[in-house]
Parts: C-alpha cells; structure tokens; sequence
C-alpha cells in the first residue's frame, strides 16, 4: 500500500541563513511521499531567491509568496488552506529536524487510540552562542497518560496542571497532526502575533483534543533573535489570549492572574529578568489567593441545604 500524503509546511521570513537547511531537513526525512509548502512572509533579504532555485530544483516543493508581511499566524493559515496532505507537519526555517522525525511521528499518531490527537515530539535547544544545552526538553504526552481536553487548556492558561498527566513543551516547530484534526479546530488566531502554537492548543483542547509526543529527540532547536520577540507583540498576544478565555479563568478565580502573567510572559521573551521576576512574584502572590477563594467556592458548593433540615 501506498503511505499516506504527508505535508511539511515551512514557514520563511528573513531566513537566507537557514531555511536551505530547513529545506534539506524536509527533503531528506524518510518518507517518500510527501509534499513541502514554503510561504515566503516577505522577505527582505535573499530567502525568496533561495526558495525558487530549490522550487526548480525539487518539484515537490511549493512556493507561496506573500506580498506583504503579514505575521505568523496568517502565514500558517496559508499553509492550512493549501496543504493536500492526510497529515500536515511543521518544520521551522531555522530549525533542525532528524531524517526519521514524520515517520516516528506518524507511528505514535497512529498507534494512539484517539484520532483527534496532536503529536509533537522531545527536542534539544541549540542556543544563540551555538551551544547545545545537555537537558532534553520533554515534548507534551511523552507517556501516558496523555493530557486531553480542558485540562490542558488549565495547564496552558492558568498553571492548574493535573499530576496524572504527563506534561511537557508544545510548539509548532515539532507540530504534526491529520488533516481531519486540523478541520476540527480551525485556522489560528490571526490576532496572536506571539504564542500562536499555545493559544491553537487551547483551541484545540476546549474541544476535545489528546496531545501526545515522540519520547525521543527529533528536534534541534535554535534559539534565535526574530522581529516579532519584542516587548509590544508579546504583551498584545499574550493579553488578548488573557480576555479571549476570561469566562474560563474567572470560573477559577485567575483572571487576575492570567492578565499579570500576560506582562510577565512578555518581558521573559525580550529577556527583561527583573521586570519578568517582579511581575511572576505578584501573580504568585495572586495565585495563591485564588487558590483561596475557589476553596471557598467548593466550600459552599458542598455546603447542605438548609431547606433539607426543615
């Protein structure tokens, strides 16, 4: 039997440096058939010339051009409305995927129990001086008990997280799923110029969805400086996921939490450390009272009725 059509989508803004080897990565994976959408955000620099010698080069390649720069999540959807795969994977432009990454990937989709599932993978982190860090960064649902559902939107959006489960990082750098789960959730959030790969988690749990991983470390990682790590996109993003769900953190009492952790979040990507650390010791301090009030709340949910005792 034929393998299933999988699509890798790359997403390229600036990127002369790398994405030839974000482009090899993809070409070499061992899974013959495959197709590789690239959407060029507008670059500036030599990305679009590279693009096109490998288009010529390799006719399993596609090129979409953007006129204008229009961020992340918009060149994603691009990549979600363009795709033909029965899976979609994700490689970023600077990063470093192993040759067998879609393979194991498709294995662990495949060998889980629950079709609606999103599969990502362990990965190691080379930083901006070139060092690769000894620690390997464990990819969420890295064993089971896979986390699924609300619970995980608990854990990305309010640190509620559930022991059972095994947690771990998401990103869409190790991102694969079946097309049927990606129709499920949607486009993302084109008002999310930052943490795109969460907020889409979130969407994706509120309905249901299981999160599992390759124990294994597909992934190289580079740390690197782009124009959207700044300041002003992170506190947007990071403030209109806070009032996007703030119905569900208020039915926890985090509310107020979730929007401090929004300014925290935002100075820890532009390495602010003292600004982030000042900001994390309130939203501890709030946390801890939340914690309060919903012990309150449970107090008095279990609380008898007095009209029984009459």
């Amino acid at each position: 039997m034929q393998k299933p059509l999988i699509t890798i989508g790359v997403l390229c803004y600036n990127a002369e440096a790398t994405v030839g080897r974000a482009l090899d990565c993809a070409l070499s994976q061992e899974w013959s058939n495959k197709e590789i959408i690239v959407v060029d955000d507008a670059s500036t620099d030599n990305s679009l010339s590279i693009l096109e010698e490998y288009k010529e080069k390799y006719p399993q390649i596609l090129v979409i051009k953007h006129d204008t720069n229009q961020g992340t999540s918009i060149a994603r959807n691009t990549v979600f409305s363009n795709f033909k795969g029965d899976y979609l994977a994700f490689f970023d432009d600077d990063d470093v995927s192993a040759p067998d990454r879609i393979k194991e990937q498709f294995k662990r989709l495949n060998e889980f129990k629950d079709p609606f599932a999103f599969c990502y993978c362990n990965r190691k982190t080379i930083t901006a001086d070139g060092i690769e860090k000894d620690k390997v960064t464990k990819g969420i649902g890295w064993k089971s008990p896979e986390p699924f559902g609300e619970a995980v939107a608990k854990h990305w959006l309010l640190n509620l997280s559930e022991p059972q489960f095994s947690w771990g990082a998401a990103g869409f750098g190790c991102f694969m799923a079946h097309r049927d789960a990606i129709r499920k959730v949607g486009f993302c959030d084109e008002k999310m110029l930052r943490a795109q790969d969460i907020e889409y988690a979130v969407q994706a749990s509120f309905l249901g969805c299981h999160f599992v991983s390759v124990d294994r470390p597909l992934l190289h990682q580079y740390v690197t400086d782009t124009a959207d790590k700044n300041y002003s996109r992170g506190l947007q993003s990071h403030l209109h996921m806070a009032k996007k769900y703030k119905d569900f953190s208020k039915r926890y009492c985090m509310y107020w939490y979730s929007l401090i952790m929004a300014h925290a979040q935002a100075h820890e990507v532009c390495k602010n450390k003292w600004r982030f650390k000042l900001l994390r010791s309130l939203a501890k301090r709030v946390y801890t009272i939340s914690a309060f009030f919903r012990a309150v709340r449970r107090a008095d949910s279990l609380a008898p009725d007095s009209n029984n005792f009459k």
